[in-house]
Formats: C-alpha cells, structure tokens, sequence
C-alpha cells in the first residue's frame, strides 16, 4: 500500500505526533485474521491468536471514531489483503524499534506488548523491511489486551493509541527524525492523555514514565483528531443534522440524539466531541443536578461537575494524583472552519457555568444559579429557574433569564432580552453605560440588566418594556404592554393584544405614525395601538385600530385613524385631527365625545374630517378648524356669551375665549348675549338665547339670533336671515338692498354709503337708511323709518309711521288715512302733501318745520326753529333755542318751556302768548289783528294793519308797526315802538319805568311814560309828561320838552332844542352833537354839556349859566343872574334888573359880548379870585375910569366908551400888568363904578 510523505504544519500540537507518513488514499480496509496463514510472515512476534469478539468490536469502534471526524474511511474484509490487520501474538520481539511503533511500559527495547506498523515502514529515507513487518499490522500480546473495556487502559493505550500509528501517528512525548526532518513532541502543556493518546505522559508534567493512569480518554483528543484531520482531511458530514449529545451522571455513558456510544469502564467521561457540522448541536446535561461547566469553544473543555466522572491520570513523583481538566473536550476547528462547533448547551439544576463559541449559541442554564456566557456570535442565552448571570458576549445575542433574579450583561453586538416565557406581566428598563437596569415582576423580578443590552422582548402578560439610548428592538408580545424606546433608533413591537409606545422622556418633539409605524427619530413601530408622547410638542397618528394616543406635555397634535380612538392631550395646548376622514363628526372638546367614537381628553385644538363636522370646543383656548366639508362649532354649552369672527379665525368670552377657527361655515353660539362673525364664504350663524350680535360677512349667509333681541349684520343679497316668533328684539344691519318680509325681525338699519332700499314687514319696524340715497318701506305696523345722509324716499305704510329725515331731499310718502304719522328730522322739513300729522325736529341745528294742511304737531329741537303750521289747527312747541313760529290757523297752539331760549311767534291771525314762554310776536298779514303777550319780557311787533298789542306783565317791547295801533304794556318795564302818529300807548300808573321808541314826534302826555326815545333821524319832536321823563333825541333837529317832571333830555346828533320846566331837568349833549338850545322857566346851567344856548322863559326871577363853549345866553323879563363862564358867550339879560357875571380866568379867548347892557337896570358882577386887587362890595371910585387905558395907579377897571370894550388892568398906569379885555359893551353908554360889583 503506497504511502505519502508527509511535512510539518509548524503547529506543534499537530506536528508532535505526526510520524511524518500518511496513506496516499482514504478508503483503507481492515480485518481481523483468523489464522497466522493471512499473513505472508511475521517475523518480529510470536505466536498468533485472533481477536476476539470483544477486541474485534472495540477496534470497529474506534476505527468508526476516526472515520466521524476525518476523511479516512474504512471497510472489514474477510481476506487476507486488507490494509489494516489486528491479531494476538504470545510475544512480541524486534531489534530496532525505531522501525515499529510500539507500546511497553517501561520503554524497554525488543520487548512489547504491542507493535502498530505506520503507513511506511521505511525509516530515514532507506528502502522498506521486509514484507513482514507490513504496514497497517498491529500485534497486541496475549492476555494484555484481552478485555478493551470502553475508557481502559487496553482501549486507549492499546488500541486506540496502536491504531494511530498504524494512521500515521508518532508518540507524542518523543521527537522523531523523518525523511531529513524532525518532527517535535507535543507543546509540554498539552503532553497528556487531555490531548492525546499518542503520548505515554498521562498528565502534563508527567515524568515518573509509562502509563500510570487510571482512567483514559473513550475517544481520540484534540491533537490526534487535528493530526489526522491534517493528513486525511476533515469529515463534515458526520452528525451534520441537529445533534445533541448526553451523558449519564451515574455512569459517564454518552448518548447521540438518544444512541449510546457505550459505557466507559469506571463512570469516568474522558472524550473530545467532533461534531461534522450543520444542523443545530447541542450538549445537553440536563440531567445533571451537579453545577456543570460548559465551554463550547474549540479546543475548550466541560465538566459534569460528578466527582467520580473525572479521570484520574495518575500521580507524579511526589504521590500526588493529577486529574483531567474537564470531561469533555471540542475538537479545534480545521483550517478555521466552524462548521464543527457545538452550538448549543444546556445545564441541569445545578449552578452551571455555560460559556458559548463563535458560533450562534444556545445556551440553557436550567434550574440553579447560572452563568451563561455566549461569547462571539448570535447567541441565545436562556437561564432558567434560580438567580442566573448571563453574559452575551461578541456579537447580537438573546437572552432569558427565565425565573430568578438575574443579572443579564450583553457584552458587544446588538443583545436582547426575552420574557417570553414569563408566567406574569414583568417590568423592565434596560441599562444605560456603567448603569444596569431593574427588572420587576413575573421572571424580571429583581433582574439586573447592563447597559449594553439593546433589545427586549416582554411576556405574554401585560409588560412595561423601557430601552436605552441605543438602538433598541423591543418586542411587547401578548397582553397589553408599554414600551419605551429610550433615545436610539428603536424597533418597537408592541405584538398581540393592545400595546403602548410611550416617548414620555423623549428630549424633542416627535412624530409618531402608527399606521406606517414610523418615528420620526427614525424608531419602527409594529403591533402598537397606543402612544404617548413626551414634554415636547409631538405629533401622534394612530391607525385603524382603536388607539390611545397621549400627547403628555407640550402642544400636541393626535390623529386617531379611524378606529375608537382615545385622544389624551396631556398638557399643553394640544390637536386633535379627523382629517382626512371620509365621514362627518361632532367632536365635544368639553364632554370629551365624539360621534364616530373617539374620546378626548385634555384636548384643546380640534381639526374636523373631510365632510360636514360639528366642533365644540371647552373652557380653554381652542383651535377649532374644519377641514373640508361644511362644518359647524358648537358653544351652546358655554358658560357665558361668545364672540366669534371666521374671517380672523378667532373666539373670545365664554368657552371660545382664546380660540382659533379655520374652515368654520357655521357657528352655533351659546344661551348667553354672543358676538358671531362669519367670513368669505356661505356661512350659518345661530345665535341661540342670548342677545346676539351676528355678520355673515361675504358669501350667502344664513343667520338665525334664536331666542333675545340679536343684531344682524347683511353685505350680501344672498343673505338670509331666520327669526321665530317671540325671538326678542333684533336689528339687520344691511349693506345691500334687504326686506324683513317672513321674518320676526323689528329693526333694519342699512350702513355703508351705496344706494340700497330696505323694506320692514307686519311688525312695529325701525328701518334706517346709510348715507346713500334710500328708499325705505315699512309696510305695515307703526313703522320707524330713518333715512340716514343722502336723499332718501320713505314709505311707512299702514299704522302709525315715524320717519327720521337728516337730508335736504329727504321725501316723506304716505296715504291717507294710513295711521297718524310722525317725521323726526334733523333738517328743515315740510310735511305739505303728505298725511303726516307730527313733525318733530331733532339735533341742536337752526332747522324749521313745515306742517300741511291736517292739524299738525310740530316739535322743535334744541336749536334755533322756525316752526310753521300750515293751514290747519297746528300744535306747535319749540324746545330749547330761540325759535320762531308761524300761526295760520285761530286753532294753532304754541308751546313753549319755561328758560328754553328767546322765541318769536309770526302770527297771520289775533294771537295771545298767554301762558307759554314766547318771549316775542310779530303780527304779520295785512289784516288788522291783535296780539297778546305773556308774563314774560314781550316783543311783539304789529304788522301794518291797526293792531292792538297787550303786554301784559313783564318787561315787554310793543311795536305796533306801520296802522295807527294801540298798544298796552301792562306791568313792568315796557318799551313801545311808535311809527304812526296815530299810535297810541296805553301806560297805567305804578306799572314800571316804560319807554316809547318814536319815529314820529310823540308826547308822553296821559300815560305813566317815563321815557321817550326819538328814532330815525327825522326832525321830530318829544314831549314828557308829569313823570320824571327821560327824553332821548336822534340824529334830527329835535325839540324835547320833559314836561313837569324833574326830566333827562339827551338830543344826540343834530341842533336840539330843549325845554326846562324843572329845577331837577337835566340836558345831556354830547360834543359835536349839534348846535344845541335849551329854553328854561327855571335857573339852568350848561356846565359840562355841549349846549351853545340858553335861553330863560316866562318872567320868573331865574339865573342862566354857560359852558367852556362860545356860549348865547338870553335872560327873560324876570331879573336874572348870567354867567357866561369861559369863553368868547354873548350874553343878553333881556328886561328886568340883570347881574352879569365873570368868574372865569380872563385872556383873550374869554371875552363876552353884553348886547343889551343896561346902565340904568344892569350890573357886572366881578369875582375878586379874577379880579386880583379889588375891594370886595362896591366898586371904590378910584378904581375906575373911562377912557382907552387907566390914567394912574388905582384905576382897575377901565371902561372905553368909544369902543365898548371893558378891560381889567391889576396896576392901573403901571407898566408891570397889561390890561385886559374881558368884555364888549355897547359904546358910549354912561358907565360909572356904580355899575359894577365885587364879591
């Protein structure tokens, strides 16, 4: 049989047991002789007996366990040409021993109790033995190897061990040359039957020599499997389905999937497990109650934890025994491939310690204290009942601490958590860093969880499953769950039944979709009906199931989805949306009710569906919008009137205080007084009870105010307003042309400035126009109509109609018998050729009314009116302000307020103001009528016609006009206007101070007058009468004459004339005022009036005195006392014995004239304070002197006769003091001294 160098790996473990040959082929034979003839010699042993059935069996065995994990395979023949041959020799001799591999105790050289030949038995190159030492024999001695129990000596160290070389194997304990090379012992860690049974060291360290072990491997190990691997290869397809591999804790018997693979010979487990890979492996000791240890590494060893199962390999020089480092061993990966690794491992009852390969474990640590380490791969960790540590490892790894308080560590990968197998609900946050996570509840009670844990799965009960800042995929399973993803981009599966996604501590808004399962922080959802978001304003979309949806803090916006949904905003000002909804709702943010099913809650914004919506909002500020569809808010139920505007979008008051509105059409408001505003388009407001304001805006509205007085506000002729019946008082007002026809509605107002009409209905209506022009029906019922600014046209219709007129073309149109009407205007307005029976003005503007020719009432304002009756028994009262009346009618009434301004009446007929607070008449017309006055200060005024006007009492003014009219004051201070000389005053005694104003001479003469006033500027005259008179002139030659009383006479402008009759009359003139005259029966001076002369009547002894004015004075008959004063006068005494005075300071400019000075009669009166040096008395002789100038020292007074001028010269002939003229005399008269007088 040919055979194959073979070179060395480099790997010590291999290459200290490759004899450095191996078959050139993989299918070997093999077979037990049965007799010496089989063989064509044999030289080197002795005897030959054939194996036993026992040793047959084991050889089979153990040839099969090559087989399982190399590519050698092997076939039993029956001739005499198989590869392998094994029989008994008596004995077992060789001289070189280098050419055989053989087995003896003590290393003893050409004795043996057994040879194995290796694939060629040719030896450092040199040519083969002879054919009797034939490759593939092995020789085993009689009696030694007799009973190969599984485990022995004779089945390990024999057997075994001889058939490795008969492979290709060398000791391992040893060095050997081969073909130029030498090939190493095995590593001194691992030169031990632990790792192979080719070496004669049964522990590592062995050194007393041979065999000295007590139990022995029932398998190849770990170093003969890779040897032999390397020289034929690795066998994948043994066991390479699921394959699970037990062992009896009682007798060390191992099973595969339930097949036992015999029973070693002492309870003892002393085997490495090559596994062909595929499949699902598993080492199962489930039935061990002993703490098993588990490594499912390659080349690692487990233990059953029974002391009896550890193989004793022998004891050192000291007596000390060594024991195997586990029971079972892994065979190490060929040429890296894991193929062959054990995948998973299940412990027994006890506290077992499991570690995992690279592979993807399972790992079970059944009942006890655990710990499951999974190491590199996707592993499955699954601690079971007790207090278990499980430990993921490398890669993405799932664990279940199962019952117990568990401490379940992820190591690197992306690791989960699973209670899927949890008999109760469990809670459970995952770690975070440095920081573990708790478990509480069902299997997670007292669970401890790292931070490196991302995934979790929850049990089939109602769990609370909270992740970490990683990436977490959490699964909820069955039952109702709550599931927190922590911060990553998580997967959460909220599984069967209804399940909670909640962000509660989510560190910004989210946006949450259950219906596509999206998160906006980039988490998938699965199987969650419900969410709840964090302190952040989050958006929330629920889907087809029934959801709860929370929004918890900041504003948030929900959409439920379609289902039954429960929509809990949670703080903030928070959304509800049904768009896009295909079925119209009512949503009730105050109830929490919504008609498709949802429930709110904490909701304070509302989006409706696509179709018609009814949205109630509560006490907070809402946000209504409607969405598609007509859609209506509903605040019926608020708590206090609402204002609502569409066209901004905005509530106030009540329950809509704060709220936004968009795509509103109609608007229900409360029981209280509401402010309802619509928008662009066709709204419906309803107002219900309550005093309601509502405006449709733009679009065809429909407004209905419900119960109490409401105001509406129509722009557009499609608007439609709807009252009932007993709805209150309301008011339209209208933009556009508007009837109030069907409707209960009183009042229409139009506003803006275009030309629109409004027509009232059966109702008491108030219709009032804007400032266009107007034409306004009231039809029936006692209509108010107001016209507004422009020119408007007002029909009132049936009943008692009232029109309000504030423009000059306002027009008043009524029928007979239509009711009695009243116009209030505010303008001058005639009520001729209309059946309006009351005009009214209004306002504080000077404003007249015009009647017709009913019987009129005609009501002024507080201005300045000018009422006018017109033909029929009138009714008119002016108010406040000086008003005027017209009366036509011997019927008409005037009516006047007491302190309510000055009035007049202008009266075509006799008129008395008896009564009424007229202060004032004139009597107009041509027929001769007469007028009363009142208690007041009168002024009535004649027309020119013979009138008789009557005072009465009070200061009255009475001017009879133009006739010849009487005309009687009455009490008090009257003043009379007198223009005719046929007038005539009547004055009784004690009846006040009166005054008669004349334009005509006029004396007071008979009447208790006491003053008289000339008018005009005619030449006229005034006369007094007993009384004290005053008499004033005008601008005419006047001549007053005050009569007996002590009279004032003032002439004014032009050359008067006055008569004093009376010591006490004085005349008033003013300068320029004339030249004036005053003829006097009593002494009379004209000191401090402008009066040029005086001239004394009658033949009393009376005096005369002039002014500082150029003065003429005439004395009378009487004797009289003239004293010019200064001045140039000139002064004539007249008869009788005169005394002519001067008293003034003389100078040139005060010279008098004396026309009739008469020596014998007359006499100067000189005034010694003028005269300076003249005695007092009678002129002393000496002092005078007739001639041109005075002739010596004493002449004082000189007198030229020639000239007749009389000089005053204060030191006679002295040249000190000039003499000076101080009055003209007629000459040559024969003045002596005798004339003269000093007082």
């Amino acid at each position: 049989m040919a055979a194959t160098v073979v070179g060395k790996t480099g790997n010590d473990d291999i290459d200290g047991i490759l004899w450095g040959w191996k078959y050139d082929h993989t299918n070997l034979t093999f077979s037990f002789p049965t007799s010496s003839a089989e063989y064509s010699g044999y030289a080197q042993v002795n005897g030959f007996e054939a194996f036993s059935a026992q040793q047959a069996n084991a050889v089979r065995g153990i040839l099969a366990n090559v087989a399982s994990f190399c590519g050698l395979t092997f076939s039993e023949v029956t001739t005499t040409g198989a590869q392998l041959r094994f029989a008994e020799a008596d004995s077992i001799d060789y001289t070189d021993s280098s050419s055989v591999a053989t087995h003896t105790g003590n290393h003893v050289p050409g004795s043996s109790t057994a040879e194995a030949n290796p694939p060629e038995v040719g030896y450092n190159g040199a040519a083969p033995f002879s054919p009797s030492y034939a490759q593939g024999d092995g020789w085993f001695t009689h009696n030694n190897y007799d009973n190969p129990l599984l485990g022995s000596f004779q089945y390990a160290a024999g057997l075994m061990h001889e058939t490795g070389h008969n492979l290709g194997l060398k000791h391992g304990h040893v060095t050997q040359a081969a073909h130029g090379d030498t090939f190493p012992t095995l590593p001194g860690d691992h030169n031990s039957y632990e790792y192979s049974v080719m070496t004669y060291h049964s522990f590592v360290g062995d050194t007393v020599g041979g065999d000295n072990a007590l139990d022995h491997p029932t398998t190849y190990m770990q170093d003969d499997i890779a040897a032999l691997q390397y020289l034929y290869g690795a066998n994948y397809n043994f066991n390479s389905n699921n394959t699970t591999y037990t062992w009896s804790p009682t007798t060390g018997e191992a099973f595969i999937n339930g097949v036992s693979q015999g029973v070693p010979q002492s309870n003892c487990i002393l085997m490495t497990i090559w596994d062909g890979g595929g499949g699902g492996d598993t080492y199962d000791f489930s039935n061990f109650s002993t703490g098993v240890t588990v490594d499912l590494s390659p080349g690692g060893w487990s233990s059953t934890g029974v002391a009896d199962q550890i193989a004793n390999l022998g004891y050192d020089s000291s007596g000390n025994y060594h024991y195997a480092r586990g029971n079972i061993a892994n065979a190490l990966l060929f040429q890296g491939n894991t193929a062959s690794l054990i995948e998973n491992a299940t412990g027994g009852t006890g506290n077992d310690r499991i570690s995992g390969n690279d592979g993807s474990n399972f790992l079970q640590g059944g009942g006890g204290g655990d710990t499951l380490s999974g190491g590199l791969g996707a592993d499955i960790l699954y601690g079971g009942a007790d207090n278990d540590l499980l430990q993921g490892g490398g890669d993405n790894d799932l664990m279940k601490g199962g019952g117990g308080a568990d401490t379940l560590e992820g190591g690197a990968g992306v690791d989960g958590v699973s209670y899927s197998e949890s008999t109760a609900a469990v809670s459970v946050s995952l770690g975070s860093g440095s920081t573990y996570g708790t478990g509480s509840g069902g299997f997670a009670e007292g669970d401890r969880l790292s931070g490196d844990i991302e995934n979790l799965t929850g049990s089939s009960y109602n769990d609370t499953l909270f992740g970490n800042a990683a990436g977490n995929s959490i699964y909820g399973g069955a039952g109702n769950d709550l599931i927190k993803g922590g911060g990553g981009a998580d997967t959460l599966d909220g599984g069967a039944d209804n399940d909670t996604v909640s962000y509660y501590f989510a560190s910004q808004g989210l946006y949450i979709n259950l219906d596509t399962n999206t998160v906006s922080t980039g988490e998938k959802l699965a199987g969650i009906e419900n969410a709840i978001g964090g302190f952040y304003a989050d958006t929330l979309y629920g889907n087809a199931g029934a959801n709860h949806l929370e929004g918890e803090g900041g504003d948030d916006y929900l959409k439920g989805g379609g289902g039954a949904d429960t929509l809990d905003g949670g703080a903030g000002v928070d959304t509800v949306s049904f768009y896009p909804s295909t079925v119209g709702l009512s949503a009730n943010l105050a109830t929490g009710v919504v008609s498709t099913g949802e429930t709110l809650v904490d909701i304070e914004n509302v989006y409706g569906s696509l179709y018609d919506d009814t949205l109630i909002g509560n006490s907070l500020a809402n946000d209504l919008s409607g969405s598609s569809g007509s859609d209506t808010v509903d605040y019926s139920g608020s708590n206090a009137g609402v204002a609502i505007d569409l066209t901004a979008g905005t509530g106030a008051g009540g329950t809509a205080e704060g709220d936004t509105l968009y795509s509103i059409e109609t608007v229900i408001g409360s029981n209280y007084a509401d402010s309802l505003k619509g928008d662009q388009y066709a709204n419906n407001l309803q107002g219900g009870a309550g005093a309601d304001t509502l405006s449709g805006e733009a679009g065809a509205d429909t407004m209905a105010g419900g119960a109490g007085s409401d105001v509406y506000t129509v722009d557009d002729a499609g608007d439609g307003v709807v009252e009932l019946k007993g709805g209150g008082f309301d008011i339209v007002n209208a933009s556009v042309s508007f009837s109030l026809a069907g409707q209960y509605v009183e009042n229409l107002n139009l506003t803006g400035g275009a030309a629109i009409d409004g027509t009232g209905n059966s109702l008491n209506n108030v219709i009032t126009g804007n400032a266009g022009q107007n034409h306004l029906i009231g039809l029936a019922g006692a209509d108010t109509l107001i016209g507004g600014g422009e020119s408007d046209t007002m029909e009132g219709g049936a009943d008692g109609d009232t029109y309000y007129v504030d423009a000059v073309g306002d027009k008043v149109v009524e029928a007979n018998v239509a009711g009695v009407d009243i116009v209030m205007a505010s303008v001058s307005f005639s009520l001729a050729g209309q059946y309006v029976e009351n005009l009214t003005l209004t306002g504080a503007g000077d404003i007249n009314g015009t009647g017709n020719s009913l019987a009129n009432s005609l009501v002024g304002n507080a201005g300045e009116n000018v009422l006018d009756g017109g033909t029929g028994a009138d009714t008119m009262a002016g108010g406040a302000g000086a008003d005027t009346y017209y009366v036509r009618d011997a019927g008409d009434k005037v009516i006047e307020a007491n302190v309510t301004g000055h009035d007049t009446v202008l009266s075509y007929v006799s008129f008395s103001l008896a009564g009424q607070f007229v202060e004032q008449m004139f009597l107009i017309g041509s027929a001769a009528i007469d007028g009363t006055g009142n208690s007041l200060d009168n002024a009535l005024t004649g027309n020119a016609a013979a009138n008789k006007l009557i005072g009465l009492a009070g200061a009255d003014s009475l001017n009879g006009g133009a006739g010849a009219d009487t005309m009687t004051g009455g009490e008090d201070n009257d003043v009379y206007y007198v223009d005719n000389v046929g007038d005539r005053v009547v004055e009784a005694n004690g009846e006040g101070a009166d005054t008669v104003n004349s334009s005509v001479t006029f004396s007071l003469a008979g009447q208790y007058i006491e003053k008289l006033v000339l008018t005009g500027s005619a030449n006229i005259n005034g006369a007094g009468n007993s009384l004290a008179n005053t008499l004033t002139g005008n601008a005419g030659d006047n001549d007053l004459d005050g009569g007996a009383g002590a009279d004032t006479m003032a002439g004014g402008l032009g050359n008067d004339d006055y008569y004093v009759q009376n010591s006490g009359d004085k005349v008033i003139e003013l300068d320029g005022a004339g030249l004036d005259r005053v003829y006097s029966s009593v002494t009379f001076s004209l000191a401090g009036q402008y009066i040029e002369r005086l001239g004394l009547t009658g033949a009393a002894d009376i005096n005369g005195t002039g002014n500082s004015l150029a003065n003429i004075i005439a004395g009378n008959s009487g004797d009289n006392v003239l004293d010019g004063g200064s001045n140039a006068d000139r002064i004539a005494g007249g008869a009788g014995h005169d005394t002519f005075v001067f008293s003034t300071a003389l100078g040139a400019a005060n010279i008098d004239a004396l026309t009739d000075f008469s020596v014998a009669d007359d006499t100067i009166r000189l005034d010694h304070s003028v005269f300076a040096g003249l005695d007092v008395g009678a002129l002393a002789a000496s002092a005078f002197y007739v001639g041109t100038a005075a002739h010596d020292a004493s002449d004082r007074i000189v007198y030229n006769n020639v000239s007749g001028a009389l000089l005053f010269d204060r030191d006679g002939s002295a040249a000190t003091y000039a003499a000076v003229q101080f009055a003209t005399l007629d000459d040559h008269l024969a003045v002596t001294r005798a004339d003269f007088t000093v007082v």
